[in-house]
């Protein structure tokens, strides 16, 4: 029976603990810990599951939104003109990672745009969310 340690402030799981028996598993709990609320389960996932799709919401485990990232088109040319236009479905302001530089989308801007002028691979990955996850993306220029 997993146990589920997660920020108070902002469901997220920070940790998901697993002992030998359901004793040493409780033993794990800090009493009146101000900063993580500890929640056990019968649910069994992968512990990077755990923490990539689901948050704790109201003292429940919930399911994050399953974002798709698409990037249009991949591959595109590395001629300095060509560009591949990054989206996420359904549109969730958030932020992308792009190798590792953030970039917000919101509502009015809503996609980031590639170029390059030199074969290049770009690594796209959603940004630590509580209420959405995504698959990260590659995207080729050629």
């Amino acid at each position: 029976m997993p146990l589920l340690k997660y920020g108070l402030d902002t469901g997220a799981i920070a940790a998901v603990i697993q002992g030998s028996s359901l004793a040493l598993t409780q033993a794990q709990m800090v009493p009146e810990d101000a900063t993580y609320g500890y929640l056990l389960t019968e649910d069994e996932h992968d512990p990077r599951t755990w923490q990539e799709q689901y948050a704790i919401v109201d003292g429940d485990v919930s399911p994050k939104t399953a974002l798709t990232i698409t990037a249009t088109p991949n591959p595109f040319a590395a001629d300095g003109v060509g560009t591949c236009a990054i989206t996420v479905t359904p549109f969730q302001a958030c932020t992308l990672l792009v190798n590792g530089t953030p970039y917000t989308l919101v509502e009015e801007d809503a996609t980031v745009l590639l170029t390059s002028d030199v074969p290049a691979t770009f690594a796209v990955s959603l940004a630590a969310d509580v209420t959405a996850w995504a698959l990260p993306l590659t995207v080729e220029a050629s």
